[in-house]
């Protein structure tokens, strides 16, 4: 939803040039994939994550600021590094997870961890649509206009590029206290090795 109104009114495009940033952005998930994967190996999952989302929170302000559709292009495309890694490396985590708390418990709880992730994800989702309707709403964003005021505009801006940055920030807060680095994540990649191995008998 903000993309298109961010193309509409703060770059003056539409139609299938408005769809060109979308398209390269693709481009860009497809490359950085493969990167990702190798410095999961070196780094760890969770360090990967932590640089990746730097460029996307960048690229989300320099959204903001961006004077025109073709500044707007690289920056949206290059944003995606970031949402390719949470998209790559975000079931390792949840796996993390429910290996440390196997490993702490003894039980193995993966469909109650799905489920919370499952119910903090999905209001979110719907919270910040609603947030982005209500930032245009208060700098007078009129849809029946064929033309916003210059205040509407810099709410569509505000609200496509520096609420989603301020949310990433906010996101880095669990992430650097997350306590599982490379070290912890190889251990607890051979505690549930050998778990899945005793529980189907490989190995005896």
């Amino acid at each position: 939803v903000p993309y298109g109104y961010y193309m509409k009114w703060a770059m003056d495009v539409q139609g299938l040039q408005a769809s060109l940033p979308d398209i390269l952005g693709g481009v860009v998930q497809a490359l950085i994939y493969p990167v990702i994967a190798v410095f999961v190996r070196k780094i760890g999952v969770r360090d990967t994550t932590k640089w990746a989302m730097v460029p996307t929170v960048l690229c989300y302000i320099g959204l903001y600021f961006a004077p025109s559709f073709w500044v707007a292009v690289p920056l949206y495309a290059l944003l995606m590094i970031g949402f390719a890694s949470t998209w790559g490396t975000g079931d390792m985590l949840m796996g993390a997870i429910v290996d440390e708390d196997e490993r702490r418990t003894g039980l193995r709880k993966s469909s109650f961890y799905m489920g919370l992730s499952a119910l903090i994800t999905i209001p979110f989702n719907a919270l910040h649509s609603m947030l982005f309707m209500a930032l245009l709403q208060v700098f007078g964003y009129d849809g029946t206009l064929a033309q916003q005021s210059a205040l509407a505009v810099t709410g569509i801006r505000l609200a496509t590029a520096l609420v989603p940055a301020f949310f990433i920030l906010l996101g880095y807060i669990p992430l650097w206290l997350f306590p599982i680095g490379r070290k912890e994540e190889k251990e607890l990649s051979d505690f549930s090795e050998a778990m899945r191995r005793k529980e189907t008998g490989v190995g005896d």
